[in-house]
């Protein structure tokens, strides 16, 4: 499972990754928890999962504005 923690923007974070594709990778919106936002990650695992969510978070223009983490657990 893969964990984005966020105390700003959450729903603009939600909605950028929930419903991504691209080739074989998914990523689905599973629950939020306070500034935790969980989602399932198909296709890609580890490292790989982490700097792939942290690229999407920074293509927007607000994404290097915010501070946020992601991490993965199991």
């Amino acid at each position: 499972m893969l964990v984005v923690k966020s105390p700003m923007l959450t729903e603009k974070v939600k909605q950028v990754l929930d419903g991504y594709q691209d080739n074989d990778i998914k990523i689905c919106f599973v629950k939020q928890e306070g500034m935790s936002l969980y989602f399932e990650i198909e296709g890609i695992r580890g490292y790989e999962a982490i700097a792939l969510t942290k690229k999407i978070i920074r293509s927007h223009d607000w994404g290097n504005s915010i501070y946020f983490g992601v991490s993965i657990e199991n």
